[in-house]
């Protein structure tokens, strides 16, 4: 790899960064959240699960906070 392209990569990576934390506690990120998790409760195969693996979130990322909380999981989970 280039030294000019791994410049370009780094400020890349910067941009990207600095836009997740500007989006990050956003009322978009919420609902979007909100979608997609209730998308995942209604899939079949998260319905038939007997053991689910979930992350509990960070601020860039799909909000797990309440979902964990309000009791989603009502089998086994783990979490790393």
């Amino acid at each position: 790899m280039t030294k000019d392209k791994r410049w370009k990569e780094k400020e890349l990576r910067k941009r990207i960064a600095l836009l997740k934390t500007q989006h990050a506690d956003s009322t978009m990120r919420k609902l979007q959240s909100a979608n997609i998790l209730t998308a995942l409760e209604a899939h079949p195969a998260f319905r038939a699960a007997n053991t689910v693996l979930l992350y509990h979130s960070l601020n860039d990322e799909v909000d797990t906070h309440e979902f964990i909380q309000n009791g989603a999981i009502r089998n086994e989970s783990c979490s790393p």
